[in-house]
């Protein structure tokens, strides 16, 4: 007889094989994509899912070509004036932000 807890184990493997099946094949969150490549590691990575840091990892977070977007204000530009505003940009490029902060940071969230 096969125990419970194997077969329930089972089941588990095979749905997230199945998300992560879908989420390969996905187009549409990809900056998501980008901090969560593999559905299985999001579980093991322990991250405290707060307001801010899902409105960033979704790119839904109120920055300057977001807000443009919507036409709330007039331009997508960045204060730095090395290009849009967007998350990746504040993430990767743009030269306000501090570089150490910024390599902390993507070394903290970085997957495999």
């Amino acid at each position: 007889m096969i125990p419970k807890s194997e077969i329930i184990q089972h089941v588990g493997d095979q749905n997230i094989a199945k998300w992560q099946t879908q989420w390969d094949r996905t187009t549409k969150p990809l900056t998501t994509k980008e901090f969560f490549p593999i559905i299985k590691d999001r579980f093991i990575t322990k991250i405290k899912l707060t307001t801010n840091f899902m409105t960033i990892v979704t790119t839904h977070g109120k920055t300057k070509a977001y807000l443009h977007g919507f036409n709330i204000i007039d331009s997508p530009e960045c204060p730095c004036d090395a290009g849009n505003q967007t998350v990746g940009h504040l993430i990767y490029d743009c030269t306000i932000l501090r570089r150490r902060e910024r390599k902390t940071h993507k070394q903290r969230f970085k997957t495999r």
